[in-house]
């Protein structure tokens, strides 16, 4: 029986001049064939992108507070490897405990991004691009696994990566979908086999028309995506519906 989602909209406005609008549309595939899944306990559809982790202890509980009297249901928070794992093996969670507990205690839904490996885990030509992928997939699913064994209970949902498609955020190395569905894939089976009901996002995709090397079209690396088989990892697709040079007022071109 193929996986079929089960809410009409989940949609993240994000402030920072970037967004994350997912269609949850009864009855439409992604593509798993194993089990179905049902989301339930959907808050409001609406959510702010945010970097609490860059906050003081008090601005970060007065924006929570200010969030959620706005009345948004959802927070996307990046979950930096790179900070929470500097040295391998010694990780410090106390940021990140206070922002799934805070967003917990005002019922606000956290979208957990894991990216950003740390010096030790990337390339030697990487080593100063702390956006760059990891040298090895089995050390990010390992921080996967550690994210999921410690806020299971309080996070479902898990986006795997951010922008993959353009530098330089796949490091100096050429976008490559293929690559990124290995990576997805070690991260979606380790969360997995500590939280079995969550609820894995590919990672948000930078549009833009070029045709690969260091950046490729959003269009094209989510059908090579596809391709590569990628489609079995995840449960949700992401987009980041920058508008180049163009408002959110102007219409759409016809051609």
């Amino acid at each position: 029986m193929k996986r079929y989602l089960a809410a009409l909209l989940l949609g993240l406005i994000l402030l920072a001049a970037s967004a994350v609008v997912w269609a949850f549309v009864g009855q439409v595939s992604f593509g798993r064939d194993s089990t179905q899944l049902a989301v339930t306990r959907i808050p409001g559809p609406l959510g702010v992108n945010v970097a609490l982790e860059t906050l003081s202890s008090s601005d970060r509980e007065a924006t929570l507070d200010a969030i959620a009297a706005a009345g948004f249901g959802w927070i996307r928070q990046r979950f930096d490897w790179n900070a929470i794992e500097a040295q391998p093996g010694d990780s410090n969670w106390q940021t990140w405990d206070a922002i799934v507990d805070g967003a917990a205690a005002r019922g606000l839904e956290v979208v957990a991004v894991l990216d950003g490996a740390p010096a030790w885990a990337r390339l030697p030509e990487d080593t100063a691009n702390p956006l760059a992928p990891p040298a090895r997939r089995a050390d990010f699913g390992n921080f996967a696994a550690a994210v999921a064994q410690r806020y299971g209970d309080r996070l479902r949902f898990y986006q795997i990566w951010d922008e993959p498609n353009i530098a330089p955020h796949w490091g100096s190395r050429f976008v490559d979908a293929a690559d990124y569905a290995g990576l997805l894939r070690e991260a979606t089976v380790q969360v997995r086999g500590v939280d079995s009901d969550a609820v894995i996002v590919a990672a948000a995709l930078a549009p833009n028309v070029e045709a690969g090397g260091l950046n490729q079209s959003d269009l094209a690396f989510l059908s090579d995506l596809y391709q590569a088989g990628g489609a079995s990892w995840f449960d949700l697709a992401a987009a980041q519906p920058y508008g180049f040079d163009l408002s959110p007022d102007d219409p759409p071109d016809p051609a």
